[in-house]
């Protein structure tokens, strides 16, 4: 699958040194493919889901001597409402292009057939010239459509890494 999200925040005041909080929401569009070794019509599905998340993020950057920084981050989200595409179990495509009832493909999603949540757990070392984030990502979705109900939960590990880099023409560093 693919999972692409785009979110703006509103970062609150501070009330205790080092501890940061934000609130907003996140914009995502979700891809999920499946494999049906049983079906011989359909072999292949998919499920395209576009929604809107409420989200909440909260950091502690601990107190530290010299230039490494060392903050430790959490953050919340859960779907609020978005549409979904989600095909009649067993249709084939060529069948769905000839006979397109919308109302059985496109699902308005809300609380009501669409809940999950995600959530990830990283600490953020900054350094003199680079920075590094580790993390661990946990998120726990069902939905339903059709009479059909799918749930699905992925825990993953998040490694990244940015560095500062400094390139000049004609110049030794």
């Amino acid at each position: 699958g693919v999972h692409y999200g785009w979110g703006a925040a509103y970062r609150m005041p501070a009330f205790a040194r080092g501890l940061e909080l934000w609130a907003g929401g996140v914009a995502d569009a979700d891809f999920m493919g499946k494999l049906i070794a049983s079906s011989v019509n359909k072999p292949y599905s998919m499920d395209l889901a576009a929604g809107l998340n409420a989200a909440v993020w909260a950091g502690y950057t601990f107190p530290t001597r010299g230039r490494t920084v060392a903050t430790l981050r959490y953050r919340v989200q859960v779907p609020v409402g978005g549409v979904m595409f989600v095909p009649e179990w067993g249709q084939a495509y060529y069948e769905m292009s000839l006979d397109l009832h919308l109302n059985r493909i496109l699902h308005l999603s809300s609380l009501h057939n669409r809940v999950g949540l995600n959530q990830m757990l990283c600490v953020d070392l900054r350094l003199p010239r680079s920075s590094w984030r580790v993390g661990v990502e946990h998120e726990y979705l069902h939905y339903q459509a059709n009479r059909m109900h799918f749930a699905r939960e992925f825990v993953s590990v998040h490694v990244g890494w940015l560095s500062l880099l400094d390139i000049r023409r004609g110049t030794r560093r």
